[in-house]
């Protein structure tokens, strides 16, 4: 077992937190799925949610207890992860308590949403920051795996910020979710990009953050994935084989380098 960075005297209250919204995020969706046709009372939000409840329950589940295992045994690379699986969660309440209409389960949506930033911030307070740069800096190049990080970031803040011009000024108008769904990537990659910059600037908060990151950014992938091949099930609709494809690679430029982040030799004291 290795020696926790996360600092004792938080470390708890960061697991509590996040244990929570954990919980919260699979209630919901579990009761999304379970009276789907109060929740999503159109064909467009059933089309666009339905599925992917379904998707946050099969890999979600396994993965997040994983992570969170892990974690609690002090093994320092999950232990950073536990941030991205924050991330990820927020990512989807922004979705969802922006496209759902029904009151009671947009509060339910916000409330998820708050209580995560909560956990995030509890996480990121727990880390020991400048032990994690020590001990950490010494395994990877930080060139690499910022830039990667900071062109994502930038190239998905530019389409999403693009699909939201366009729908206020009349030039392409979109559903409610694929606009949720641009809000979210904005503000999600706005944090990869902060990240990426700190980490190519050598400072201790980009070394601390990154793993997290490469971890939701990765997860994303593997959602959305699992989603391309649910959602034709759920919405009989044609399986997109070509955009399946374009996804698998895009994917990974995420998978590998968080693959290689996750295999580098353990950060120890000594």
């Amino acid at each position: 077992m290795e020696n926790s960075i996360l600092i004792k005297s938080r470390e708890k209250n960061a697991y509590f937190i996040s244990i929570i919204a954990m919980v919260l995020f699979f209630a919901n969706s579990i009761l999304n799925i379970l009276i789907s046709n109060i929740i999503y009372p159109t064909l467009v939000l059933k089309n666009a949610f339905l599925a992917n409840d379904i998707v946050n329950l099969i890999i979600g589940i396994p993965v997040f207890a994983i992570v969170f295992i892990l974690s609690v045994r002090k093994i320092q690379q999950w232990q950073l992860c536990l941030s991205g699986v924050m991330l990820f969660i927020m990512y989807n309440q922004i979705v969802y308590s922006i496209s759902i209409h029904i009151f009671v389960n947009k509060i339910i949506n916000i409330i998820i949403l708050v209580t995560c930033i909560v956990a995030y911030v509890s996480i990121f307070k727990a880390i020991d920051h400048t032990a994690v740069k020590q001990k950490f800096a010494l395994h990877f190049s930080n060139k690499i795996y910022s830039i990667i990080i900071i062109i994502l970031g930038l190239l998905f803040i530019t389409k999403a910020s693009s699909v939201i011009i366009n729908n206020f000024i009349g030039i392409k108008t979109v559903s409610l979710p694929d606009l949720a769904v641009s809000f979210a990537d904005i503000f999600i990659c706005i944090i990869w990009f902060l990240a990426g910059v700190l980490l190519l600037k050598k400072n201790k908060f980009g070394y601390s953050s990154i793993i997290g990151i490469y971890f939701q950014s990765s997860l994303l992938f593997l959602c959305l994935i699992g989603y391309l091949i649910i959602k034709p099930i759920c919405a009989n609709i044609k399986f997109e084989i070509i955009d399946s494809i374009v996804i698998w690679i895009m994917s990974l430029v995420c998978f590998v380098p968080y693959i290689i982040l996750m295999t580098k030799k353990q950060i120890s004291d000594k």
